[in-house]
């Protein structure tokens, strides 16, 4: 109280500061709040189990919508991309809906050592590419913590896939063509005769034009002639190329 019995005045009771103050501390605690709202905001999170491949962002950076801000990799399991020719999807085995399936095999070469995964075709891109001529599966390789050690994402890989069985058909090296489709045959009499088939990469898949034993020429001769006598010998095939399966067994 002041002398005299009067109320003392706002500014003495200096309320105008305490406002001030009370204000401060009101926007200090909505400025907590709207930063924790931001913070909240600032975490990033993938709808799948990933790896952080690289950030294409730092701490302060503003970010505009649609701006990048980093690469991630599934962490499992793996899909590997898989180009296939597209007169190779003939021996593909198809599910019921006609789309690829079957078995493949990765090969993945670290220093000396190659390693092998198995997967499995999931599915078709669906999708022709126009410069290649090539149409692309996706298989997935078996998620198993022992199956993907070393496998990461950027490994340059070769695939094997298994093909549709065939029955009826030989498998001819390459060397035995003389142009791009047909063979050279040597008839009981020693001489050549020309047999027109289909070829596939390094070995011949023939279902028709050769007759059971027929013995194909796998020399390259300087000038061949439709009737020539030659002197023939019998070459050695390792044992493996007679006991495989038949089905041919494209690799993209």
């Amino acid at each position: 109280k002041l002398s005299g019995g009067g109320r003392a005045s706002e500014l003495a009771r200096r309320e105008p500061q305490l406002k001030s103050a009370r204000a401060r501390a009101d926007s200090a605690k909505a400025s907590l709040a709207k930063t924790e709202h931001d913070l909240s905001r600032t975490a990033i999170t993938a709808p799948f189990d990933c790896i952080v491949s690289s950030t294409l962002t730092e701490v302060g950076s503003y970010l505009t919508p649609g701006m990048g801000i980093g690469e991630v990799f599934e962490a499992s399991p793996y899909e590997i991309r898989l180009p296939l020719p597209v007169d190779q999807l003939r021996f593909l085995e198809v599910d019921k809906a006609g789309d690829p399936v079957g078995k493949v095999t990765i090969h993945a070469s670290f220093g000396n050592e190659i390693m092998t995964y198995p997967a499995t075709i999931i599915r078709s891109e669906g999708e022709i590419d126009r410069l290649s001529r090539s149409a692309y599966l996706v298989s997935e390789v078996t998620p198993d913590s022992t199956s993907t050690l070393g496998l990461q994402p950027g490994l340059f890989v070769k695939a094997k896939i298994q093909g549709r069985p065939i029955d009826h058909i030989a498998r001819v090296p390459f060397s035995a063509f003389v142009d791009l489709d047909r063979v050279a045959v040597v008839a009981p009499d020693d001489t050549l005769q020309f047999r027109e088939v289909f070829r596939d990469t390094d070995f011949v898949y023939v279902s028709e034009g050769l007759d059971e034993n027929e013995r194909i020429c796998l020399t390259e001769l300087p000038a061949m002639i439709k009737g020539q006598k030659v002197a023939t010998r019998e070459a050695e095939i390792p044992r493996r190329e007679l006991t495989e399966e038949p089905a041919p067994k494209p690799t993209p």
